[in-house]
C-alpha cells in the first residue's frame, strides 16, 4: 500500500491491492472518497501540486486522474501494455510521468489526459521516473542496468547513464538539479553530472543490493539503504563514506534526511516474521545524528505480519499500518519536503502522541486481497 499527503497536509490518499484508492480526512480519520475504477491492484497514488487532482497507477496497465473534491475519474491514461508502477506530477502540475514494466515511461498532459511522449529506449522494466526540479527533464531507472535523462519537451533521450551492472531501482535529482543519484542491485550507488551524463562518483561499501538513495535538501550528503541491513551517509562532493548506520533489527526499508539535514530516520522490519504470534514482531525506527553517526532515539511498535507499514510524505504526521494502526502527530504545521519524515518528527521524537484508528478504519485502510 502506498500513501501520500495532499500539499496542505489535510488529506491523504492510499493505494491498495483491493483495486481502489481512498481519500482520507487526516483530522478525523474518516474516508472522504473511495476511488473505484481500476481493474487490478492500485500500486501508487499521489496528489498534484495544487492538491486538486490525484493520479493513480495500477497493475491493470492504466493510470487514472481523479478529482479530489468529487472522487470521480477525470481521465484514464491508456497506452502502457504492462503494469504501471510509479507516477508523479511535474513541479508545475501540468504534466505527469508514468513508469511501466513495458520498458517505457510516458509523459501525459494532466489537464486533457492526452499522451504527449512515449519515452522509448529502455529494454527492461522501468522501475522509477521523476522530474527535475525545473520540470524540464526526467530521469528514469530501469532493470536494463541503465538510467536515462529525457527532454520533457521533445521526449528525446539526452543521456544514457551506463555503469551499473545490475538493475537500477531508483533515480532522483538533487534539489538544484545539477546531479542525479542512482541505486542499484549491483551493491553500488552512483552520482552523475546531469549536464554531461558522466559518472562523478561510485559509492561502494554495501554488501548487498541498494534499494534506495536520496540527497539531503542541500545536496551535500546522500543516504542509501541496502539489503545488507545498513544505511550509509556519504559526502556527495567527494563520494566518501561518512557513516555506516548499523544495528538495525532486520531489513532496512527506508531512510531519509530531516529538512535541515541534521538527522536521518531509518526504518527496518524483522528479517523473519512470526506468523503464529504477531506480538513477537515489531518494526523499528532509528533516528540518527547525521553529523556524528550516533543514534538519537529508537522507536518500536508491533506489526501484524499480514500488513505493510506505510510512511507518509510531506507532512507532520506518520501513519503506521500496524496491528494497532496509529496516526502519529509530530508537529503543528506540515512541511513541504521530499522526505518521508520532516524536522518536526526529529525535533519532537520524544513527544509523539498517537491516535489509534477504529477497527473499521483499520480494516479499510489496510484491506488486502
Amino acid at each position: 500500500m502506498h500513501v501520500s499527503f495532499s500539499p496542505d497536509g489535510k488529506t491523504i490518499v492510499t493505494a491498495s491491492w483491493d483495486k481502489t484508492a481512498r481519500i482520507w480526512d487526516v483530522k478525523t480519520g474518516k474516508i472522504i472518497h473511495i476511488l473505484k475504477g481500476h481493474d487490478d491492484r492500485v500500486v501508487h497514488a499521489s496528489f498534484s501540486p495544487d492538491g486538486k487532482t490525484i493520479v493513480t497507477t495500477s497493475r491493470d496497465k492504466t493510470a487514472r486522474i481523479w478529482g479530489v473534491d468529487t472522487g470521480k475519474i477525470i481521465h484514464v491514461l491508456k497506452g502502457h501494455n504492462r503494469p504501471v508502477n510509479k507516477t508523479s506530477f511535474s513541479p508545475d502540475g501540468e504534466t505527469i510521468v508514468t513508469a511501466s514494466w513495458d520498458n517505457t515511461a510516458r509523459i501525459w498532459n494532466a489537464s486533457t489526459g492526452k499522451l504527449i511522449h512515449v519515452l522509448n529506449g529502455h529494454v527492461n522494466d522501468v522501475n522509477h521516473a521523476s522530474f527535475s526540479p525545473d520540470g524540464k527533464t526526467i530521469v528514469t531507472a530501469s532493470s536494463d542496468n541503465t538510467a536515462r535523462i529525457w527532454d520533457v519537451s521533445t521526449g528525446k533521450v539526452i543521456h544514457v547513464l551506463k555503469g551499473h551492472e545490475k538493475s537500477i531501482t531508483h533515480a532522483s535529482f538533487s534539489a538544484d538539479g545539477k546531479t542525479i543519484v542512482t541505486a542499484s542491485w549491483d551493491k553500488t550507488t552512483r552520482i552523475w553530472d546531469t549536464k554531461s551524463g558522466k559518472v562523478i562518483h561510485v559509492l561502494e561499501g554495501h554488501e548487498k543490493s541498494v534499494d534506495h538513495a536520496t540527497f539531503s535538501s542541500d545536496g551535500k550528503t546522500i543516504v542509501t539503504v541496502s539489503r545488507d541491513n545498513t544505511a550509509r551517509i556519504w559526502d556527495a562532493s567527494t563520494g566518501k563514506l561518512i557513516h555506516v548506520l548499523k544495528g538495525h533489527e532486520g531489513r532496512v526499508y527506508s531512510a531519509s534526511f530531516s529538512k535541515d539535514g541534521r538527522s536521518v530516520v531509518v526504518v527496518s522490519l524483522p528479517s523473519a516474521i512470526d506468523t503464529t504470534d504477531s506480538s513477537n514482531n515489531s518494526a523499528q525506527m532509528q533516528i540518527w545524528n547525521a553529523k556524528t553517526g550516533k543514534v538519537i532515539q529508537v522507536l518500536k511498535w508491533p506489526i501484524d505480519y499480514r500488513n505493510k507499514i506505510t510512511f507518509v510524505q510531506n507532512t507532520n504526521q506518520l501513519l503506521t499500518g500496524t496491528k494497532k494502526t496509529l496516526l502519529w502527530n509530530v508537529g503543528v504545521e506540515p512541511y513541504k519536503s521530499d522526505s518521508p519524515f520532516n524536522q518536526a518528527l526529529l525535533d519532537r521524537a520524544y513527544q509523539l502522541v498517537s491516535r489509534e484508528l477504529t477497527e473499521e478504519e483499520r480494516a479499510e485502510i489496510l484491506k488486502e486481497n
